[in-house]
This record gives C-alpha cells, structure tokens and sequence, in this order.
C-alpha cells in the first residue's frame, strides 16, 4: 500500500511530464470518477486513522467497563470502515495507475482538485451541521436539523467513492 501512495504522489509529476508526448487521450468518465474518488478516500482514510488513534488513547486510559465497551465498540466500527475504505481505494488506484502515462493531464488534474474541494465543503458542511443540530433540544427537531442540513448532492458524491461500483472489475 505505501508503494502504491508514493507512486500516487507522483502522478501529478507524471502527468506533467505527459504533456510533451505526442499522444494523450481524454480520461473517462469512469477514470475522471476514480481519479476523484482517490482525493476524497485519501483524505477521509487519514482523518479516520487520526480518529482511530485518538480511541486507542482513549480506550487506554478508561477504567469504567461501560466506557471501555463503547470505546471498544467504536473502534471496531472505524477499523472495519477502514479495511473497507482501504479496499476501495485499491480498487481505484489499480485501475487509474495503469491509465495515467496515456491521460491528457488538464483534465485528470482538475478531478483531482475538485476531490480536494469536495472533501474540504464536505468537512465544512459537517462541522456547520454539527453546530447547529447538536444544540437542538432532543425530539423531533434534532433529527429534522440533520435531515435539512447537508448537501446532499456533494454526501451522495463523497459516500459513491466507498463503493466504486463502476469499476470494471
């Protein structure tokens, strides 16, 4: 997996030495997908692998049984989204990487950045809608704020890259 992140890194480096060969094609929509869903999955594996740190901590240092329990609960929780997540990511990364040499560069970059965005208004929009409905007293009106608040265009988005059911294989 680290192999496969530092050669991540690079493809904007790749794709720039790209634009001086001959032939290039348009990325598809199935590769400019991919490609977007590499940002988003990248970002969220890292702020759930700092999440899980933090209930490791946490777990550690716990004495009541009831707080271990559900310290315990939730880390399991994010190492399963974890396995899963890294999986997925796998999945794009073996089927963009063989592509990217032959990829016109503007178009491959600009879904990059717009994974970049999308992960950084989907952050923002959480922590908004956060604010917001957490304060509302306990009754129908929390769960109404939730329901109103997101995008829900740009979660439906972020939540597609978890399952890349577009791939090929």
């Amino acid at each position: 997996m680290k192999h496969t992140r530092d050669i991540w890194i690079c493809l904007p480096l790749m794709l720039a030495a790209n634009c001086v060969q001959a032939q290039t094609v348009a990325p598809t929509d199935t590769d400019l997908r991919s490609i977007y869903c590499v940002q988003i999955l990248q970002s969220e594996i890292g702020e759930e692998k700092a999440g899980q740190a933090q209930l490791e901590n946490s777990l550690k240092q716990a004495q009541i049984p009831s707080t271990q329990k559900f310290l315990k609960d939730q880390l399991d929780d994010v190492t399963k989204w974890l396995a899963n997540a890294e999986s997925a990511l796998e999945r794009l990364q073996s089927y963009v990487l063989p592509r990217w040499m032959n990829f016109d560069p503007v178009p491959a970059l600009l879904a990059m950045n717009r994974g970049k965005d999308d992960w950084k208004a989907f952050i923002d929009m959480s922590a908004k809608c956060t604010a917001k409905c957490s304060t509302l007293a306990s009754g129908g009106k929390s769960a109404a704020c939730w329901e109103s608040c997101p995008d829900k265009d740009l979660v439906a988005r972020v939540q597609s890259c978890l399952h890349p059911t577009w791939l090929p294989f």
